[in-house]
């Protein structure tokens, strides 16, 4: 049987990680840009993990939860995905492993300027089990637009990174990308081996990605797929389709997602159909059920580059996505559902225009530095055993109290700027808590496992 992993495949589509996959650059350029803005300390709201909570022929477990760590400024420092890892036959799906085990581990660097410059890309190693360097990502710009990246690999032999690739890209008037070529380095020379073009309409959404890969025996770039989008409005998506192009040199459509939105124009359901060839039509595979804070606004919450997708279609913060199966004869099955859980964060976005220079003595052999990580005041969440609470004010000091949700103190002790807390003798659920000091309260929610 094919080995895959069923939750990244339903969160691939419950995430929108379909949508223009390779044109997550232009995020990068959104976020490099607000930075050069915003030059104040601020609060808001950042998602530190996400949940997957799996209910499949009476089996309950975590199938996947990312964790996320951000820097003082705002920006995602350090992700972390953890896996169950299953089979692809959902006929003889083996009791899941009650452990979740760590599958991704990415770090990110950033200038003085608080601009993306490297992103490091590490896996657990499927022999020794041990977490091994595998990509990198060098980022280059011209007055602020991110326009190449440098590729590497890690050799195990010489331990270092090894130059594989570059990519390209070219954006519009408007600054939006519209094409991007990846080259391989072949012997001392980089060769041309994929490109994607988006085709835009006049609302500058795109209507078309087309990419093409190059034949290795002809060594011309040959259709490989596409994608077509259909819009309501401007920036509001009705639909999407996937084809592949196939050895009879047709497009032959893969996947369609379909849209609706409820009353405060977000998302509020989308349903993945998959092609049956034999039959010619569309079949119902997968839909996503999205749950919303209406009281916080996109723009005041942080979330990481892995999951920015989701929210080009919403205006507020998500907090749920329940993710259903159809089932052959049966109908809609509830499968799992995707929690996503934000604190209370400070933020200090202002930038030191006269620290210009990277001090590279206290870089590691990745380049990457050891920055300040400006958790979330709560971390983990959800929690085990332990919380801890960390401030940016390093002088900090006041109480927290932690409430049930009827509202009455479970918990309540003086903390200072960085503190652990034992949770040990809480009962699982959902918590409210405050933190107060003698000018300011932060208040937040966090998840007792």
């Amino acid at each position: 049987m094919k080995k895959i992993f069923i939750i990244t495949m339903l969160l691939s589509a419950c995430f929108m990680g379909f949508s223009q996959k390779s044109f997550d650059y232009n995020t990068i350029n959104k976020i490099n840009r607000h930075n050069l803005i915003a030059k104040t300390v601020y609060e808001a709201e950042a998602m530190d993990s996400v949940i997957s909570e799996i209910n499949f022929m009476g089996q309950n477990f975590i199938g996947q939860h990312g964790s996320f760590e951000y820097e003082v400024f705002g920006k995602i420092g350090h992700s972390q995905m953890y896996m169950n890892d299953l089979l692809s036959d959902l006929i003889d799906i083996p009791l899941p492993n009650k452990e979740l085990e760590l599958m991704a581990d990415t770090k990110y660097k950033y200038s003085n300027q608080h601009i993306l410059e490297k992103v490091i890309n590490s896996r657990v190693d499927s022999v020794s089990g041990e977490v091994e360097k595998k990509e990198m990502r060098e980022m280059k710009y011209t007055d602020d637009l991110l326009t190449s990246t440098m590729n590497y690999e890690w050799d195990k032999t010489s331990e270092d990174w090894v130059l594989t690739g570059k990519s390209k890209m070219t954006y519009n008037e408007n600054q939006f990308p519209i094409e991007i070529d990846d080259y391989t380095l072949e012997g001392e020379d980089f060769v041309l081996f994929r490109t994607t073009v988006a085709t835009l309409d006049e609302n500058e959404d795109a209507v078309e990605v087309l990419i093409k890969e190059r034949n290795e025996e002809t060594q011309v770039l040959e259709n490989k797929q596409k994608a077509e989008f259909e819009y309501f409005s401007q920036h509001k998506i009705k639909s999407f389709i996937d084809y592949e192009y196939n050895e009879n040199m047709e497009w032959e459509p893969k996947r369609k997602l379909m849209f609706e939105y409820g009353d405060i124009d977000d998302v509020s359901n989308f349903i993945m159909y998959q092609w049956n060839k034999d039959a010619q039509q569309w079949n119902e595979k997968i839909k996503c059920l999205l749950t919303y804070d209406e009281d916080v606004n996109i723009e005041d919450v942080i979330i990481p580059l892995d999951i920015n997708e989701i929210y080009q279609y919403v205006h507020h913060k998500i907090t749920l996505m329940d993710i259903y199966i159809y089932m052959p004869f049966i109908g809609w099955q509830k499968m799992g559902e995707t929690n996503f859980y934000y604190s209370v964060m400070e933020v200090d976005d202002t930038i030191n225009d006269d620290d210009d220079d990277n001090d590279d003595d206290d870089d590691d052999d990745d380049g990457i530095e050891e920055q300040q990580i400006a958790k979330s005041m709560i971390y983990p969440n959800p929690a085990m055993d332990i919380i801890r609470i960390q401030m940016l004010d390093k002088e900090f000091e006041g109480t927290i109290e932690v409430l049930d949700l009827e509202g009455k103190i479970v918990l309540k002790q003086a903390i200072n700027n960085e503190t652990s807390i034992s949770v040990k003798g809480l009962q699982k659920g959902m918590y409210t808590y405050r933190i107060k000091s003698t000018t300011k309260i932060y208040n937040g929610k966090f998840v007792k496992r």
